[in-house]
Order: structure tokens, then C-alpha cells, then sequence
């Protein structure tokens, strides 16, 4: 299948990271989204998002992922170190609570808001050169896209949601159109940590979108 982009962002953010075995997807889409909004000059830390997020968020416990409301909090105040100055983990931390900013490091934030999650709100973000985050329900096929095309599925897997972000669009030969999307399962997955998204599965799946 050939798909002609029409707008990719996916340079901008460098190569696609791994969150490993970790809750930590949103913690991820949301640093990434951060990083191209605030300008920050590299990688933000996923950790303190994550451990900065969850204290905030009622009831969380070590080890499940966040809400995109507490998540877009922190990049609003306090904002994210760079990710050399509070790096990532591989496993979870021991006990919740707010981490401690880094002596004398810069935090980067920005104004990262919930939008309606159509395809044509996340297309119209993207053709401003804006990089959009999304939350989806988890199918099979989205583990394991074929030729860098997430194949669409109608059943889902029960309870299972994933945060990743779209960074540019295209259409096929029969104009059919389909989100470029960037994930937080290292470039091993898709085409360098990327895949097409089809929109028949942007309708269905996707749950929530944010971005400036």
C-alpha cells in the first residue's frame, strides 16, 4: 500500500523512544507534545511527567498509567526538566509523590489543552504544524502494523488504552486518509516508531486528542 504524505512532523521530535514494560505511554505522547510546543532543546523526562502526574491524580497507585487532565496539568506548572537532568527508569518508583525539581534546571511548559478527537480536528492541528497527542482503545492489530499500516479492527482488547501522538497525515491511491502516528514502543515498532493510522480506525478508537 502507498501512502502520499501530506504533512510530516515526525522529524521534529528525533528518534522514537521506549517506555519498556512500564504504565508510562502517556507520560511519554505528553513529554514529546511538550518538547515541540515549549521549544525545549531536547528529549524531555517522561520519569518526573509521570511521577508528577500520578501524585496528583485521586486514588492513583504506582504502576497505572495517567489521565491526560493530570498530565496537561504538570506541563502547564510545573512544567518538565530535560530528560538528562531526571532520567527514565526501567522500573517504577517505590512511593507516590511530587518529585523534587532539579537544582537549578530550567522547566519547560506549555499550554497543552483536550480537543474533540474527529479526524478533521487532529488534521486541521496537523496542517498548522502542530503535533497532536491521542488516546485509543488497544487492538491486536495496532501491536503489530503490516508495512507500516496499523491494519483497522473493529473488536478491541477490554480495558486496554494507549496514548501516542499524530504527527502528520496522507492519503492513498483511492483518497483515503490516514494519521502518521508516532509511538512509545522504540523503532523496532512500525517503520522507526512509526505508522499509518487509517481513519476508519481515528473514528472508532480514538478517545481523546490534545494539543495547543
Amino acid at each position: 500500500m502507498s501512502i502520499r504524505p501530506v504533512v510530516d512532523l515526525s522529524t521534529s521530535l528525533g528518534p522514537a523512544r521506549s517506555q519498556g514494560q512500564r504504565s508510562t505511554c502517556m507520560a511519554f505522547a505528553m513529554s514529546d507534545l511538550n518538547r515541540a510546543e515549549s521549544s525545549a532543546p531536547s528529549v524531555l523526562s517522561a520519569e518526573f511527567l509521570y511521577q508528577a502526574a500520578g501524585s496528583i491524580s485521586p486514588g492513583w497507585k504506582i504502576g497505572e498509567g495517567l489521565r491526560s487532565v493530570d498530565a496537561i496539568t504538570v506541563t502547564k506548572m510545573p512544567g518538565q526538566p530535560l530528560d538528562e537532568h531526571f532520567p527514565y527508569q526501567l522500573n517504577d518508583p517505590v512511593i507516590v509523590g511530587m518529585p523534587a525539581c532539579p537544582e537549578g534546571q530550567h522547566l519547560y511548559c506549555s499550554s497543552i489543552n483536550l480537543h474533540q478527537p474527529t479526524m478533521q480536528v487532529i488534521l486541521d492541528g496537523l496542517s498548522n504544524n502542530q503535533i497532536v497527542g491521542l488516546v485509543v482503545r488497544v487492538t491486536e492489530g495496532l501491536f503489530a502494523p503490516i508495512a507500516g499500516v496499523v491494519v483497522h479492527q473493529v473488536s478491541v482488547i477490554p480495558d486496554a488504552y494507549h496514548a501516542l501522538l499524530a504527527v502528520g497525515w496522507g492519503m492513498d491511491v483511492e483518497g483515503k486518509r490516514y494519521l502518521l502516528i508516532r509511538n512509545s514502543w522504540g523503532v523496532g515498532w512500525g517503520v522507526d516508531g512509526h505508522a499509518w493510522l487509517p481513519e476508519d480506525f481515528v473514528d472508532l478508537h480514538v478517545l481523546e486528542a490534545f494539543g495547543r
